[in-house]
């Protein structure tokens, strides 16, 4: 039954995916013959693309998986990943699935699928540690989302007030390192003096990120019109400076994460990489989702908002994780956390 959903599947991503090509590279004298190829082409090669994908996974899982009943218990779950390439159906909202997208649907199945490995790895015994960085590699996500949102933005806004210039450019793309960097310094001395306030400390910094966001267009307009008459060495500072806390706060979030981390869980090493590497996807896909969704379908300031919006719940998810759902099992000792990244 299984097989059978997953060929069906298959059809119907891969029959999407040719009238979503046909959308955009729509040429007038295709006729009703090319047109019925194309999507009997797709209704062919998607299940066929499907199987042979599901054959390679399960080849890589037979090996890794060795303990009993372990790879039974993956095959009946390794269908699940696969509904990462629903994404094409983004089409149907006039979104093209480019190679972006394209490329966030595979790494989606590929997490999905490292997922399944380490949860049935070890008998299952992984559960509650997977829960744990599972949770956390999802809000970072968003909190990844957020902090390329508000660069795009902010790139969009300096460029309204000086200019296509690689001088506005250098600007926030060097306020950004310089902010991501201190302020991963600062969060890992606040993370070690101030073990047991992880959530609030986490609160916090998401908040006024999420504050800032709120009001950034008319600070920066603001501040754009002051300096604008100024040389180009004081506009620079005056955007550092405004622009310094809420980078600041954002490079603060990752030491937050890994305190907690090297507090509550095992295996810190990969759960660190894995935050990094959701943090960097949630990134990536805020690059294309800014431009192609956002911005088209709500404008420069309604982004904001949503951006803000992350901040705020990503913040407050985690507070009530921490300090509630956690309660219950004992703290371990404190540990040093890591200062910088």
């Amino acid at each position: 039954m299984r097989t059978l959903a997953l060929t069906l599947w298959g059809a119907v991503v891969g029959v999407a995916s040719q009238l979503n090509w046909l959308a955009y590279h729509w040429v007038r004298e295709m006729g009703t013959g090319r047109l019925a190829w194309r999507v009997a082409w797709g209704a062919a090669l998607g299940p066929v693309a499907a199987l042979l994908l599901r054959a390679l996974c399960r080849d890589v899982a037979r090996r890794r998986l060795t303990g009993e009943g372990e790879f039974a218990r993956y095959c009946r779950s390794d269908w699940l990943p696969f509904a990462a390439f629903g994404a094409v159906f983004l089409g149907i909202a006039g979104i093209p699935v480019g190679l972006a997208v394209t490329v966030a649907m595979a790494a989606l199945f590929a997490m999905g699928q490292g997922w399944l490995l380490a949860r049935f790895r070890d008998g299952g015994r992984n559960d509650r540690h997977l829960s744990q960085v599972t949770a956390l590699c999802g809000l970072f996500f968003l909190s990844g989302v957020a902090a390329l949102v508000y660069q795009v933005i902010w790139q969009r806004v300096l460029f309204s007030a000086f200019g296509v210039n690689i001088e506005s450019t250098t600007v926030v793309v060097s306020v950004f390192m310089l902010g991501l960097g201190l302020g991963s310094l600062l969060g890992g001395i606040l993370s070690k003096r101030l073990p047991g306030h992880l959530p609030v400390l986490f609160l916090a910094a998401e908040t006024c990120i999420g504050l800032f966001g709120l009001v950034s267009l008319d600070l920066i307009d603001a501040v754009s019109a002051a300096a604008i008459q100024g040389s180009l060495v004081a506009t620079a500072a005056v955007v550092f400076a405004l622009l310094l806390l809420p980078t600041a706060m954002m490079g603060a979030t990752l030491p937050v994460l890994v305190t907690y981390l090297l507090r509550s869980v095992e295996r810190v090493g990969s759960s660190v990489g894995l935050l990094y590497f959701t943090n960097t996807l949630g990134s990536a896909v805020a690059c294309f989702a800014t431009t192609e969704i956002f911005f088209a379908y709500f404008g420069l300031r309604a982004t904001t908002t949503i951006a803000a919006a992350f901040n705020f719940a990503v913040g407050l998810m985690l507070f009530l994780k921490i300090r509630f759902m956690d309660r219950r099992r004992p703290e371990d000792a404190p540990v040093p956390a890591l200062q910088g990244s």
